[in-house]
């Protein structure tokens, strides 16, 4: 069986179910993001539920700027908090995968 560690980035993109950007305004994804759909390139950052990951898509809405790890990470985590996500909330748990931007 396949790990996470085994999947290409763009094979991710099935599991992202959110986007938030650095102005923290976020939203579910819709339906069909591929990784040529995505313009942001943005992190994914992402959780292991159960069978499956679940990774929020996190980019800045300024044009040629790129965050690093430990914002996107933050972002992220302060998105699932807001809408509540984590079904514990303190501490909120860190991420299990951060896979950086296409550059």
């Amino acid at each position: 069986m396949p790990t996470i560690e085994d999947i290409k980035r763009h094979q991710l993109y099935q599991y992202v179910g959110f986007r938030v950007d650095d102005a923290l305004h976020g939203e579910p994804v819709p339906e069909g993001l591929t990784a040529e759909t995505d313009r942001t390139h943005g992190w994914l950052i992402g959780w292991q539920c159960g069978f499956e990951p679940m990774f929020v898509l996190v980019y800045s809405y300024l044009p040629n700027v790129r965050l690093d790890a430990s914002e996107a990470i933050e972002l992220a985590i302060d998105y699932l908090l807001e809408i509540n996500w984590f079904s514990d909330q303190s501490p909120a748990r860190s991420a299990d995968f951060v896979f950086e931007p296409i550059r």
